[in-house]
């Protein structure tokens, strides 16, 4: 027989759908609506409410922290997606940058990026401001811990004090992206 022979003579069964129980399908809607209603923005807030932290609640899936650094006062944005199940970090470095800097400033983040194990640094050309990126995944995960949020709140405050020096050196006081990275890189080898 040749190939379209057997095509002709294939016939297609019906499809048989195993039968749901009534009380597995409530369940199964319960723990979708579940998964969609768990929202950890939700838990931090009740958190930082208790420690009388700064924070602005801007919708059910974006909070503001406002945080003091060592070099400057942060605001971190945590962004929620139900879609992803990922947390999303950002927070800006704001510097009076002009057109002259962006190729030093590409440079400068490179030379930051094979510095760093996680998140990472974006210019964003639009706003003229730098930002700390960081996503962290939470799919399958009923609860976050406080201590989970304040690691990614501590890593993002980190990332940015360790590197904003760098910054300061490059776009304000005109240092080469290789001076700006060895005085950070000294300074960071120098505390103990």
């Amino acid at each position: 027989m040749i190939a379209s022979e057997l095509s002709l003579k294939r016939t297609s069964l019906p499809l048989v759908m195993p039968s749901v129980r009534k009380d597995t399908r409530e369940i199964l809607k319960k723990e979708a609506r579940q998964v969609h209603e768990f929202n950890p923005l939700d838990h931090l807030e009740d958190h930082l409410r208790l420690l009388e932290h700064r924070f602005n609640r801007a919708s059910s899936n974006e909070l503001i922290i406002e945080m003091k650094g060592r070099w400057a006062e942060y605001n971190v944005f945590m962004i929620w997606d139900h879609e992803t199940a990922m947390i999303y970090t950002a927070c800006g470095l704001e510097f009076g940058m002009d057109e002259g800097t962006h190729g030093n400033l590409c440079k400068l983040l490179t030379l930051i990026h094979n510095n760093m194990w996680i998140g990472h640094f974006d210019l964003c050309e639009e706003k003229k401001i730098i930002i700390f990126r960081h996503s962290f995944p939470l799919r399958d995960v009923e609860t976050v811990t406080f201590g989970q949020f304040s690691d990614l709140i501590n890593l993002t405050l980190q990332e940015c004090d360790r590197f904003y020096p760098a910054f300061v050196l490059l776009v304000e006081e005109g240092k080469c992206p290789e001076d700006a990275m060895e005085s950070v890189m000294l300074e960071t080898a120098g505390v103990a």
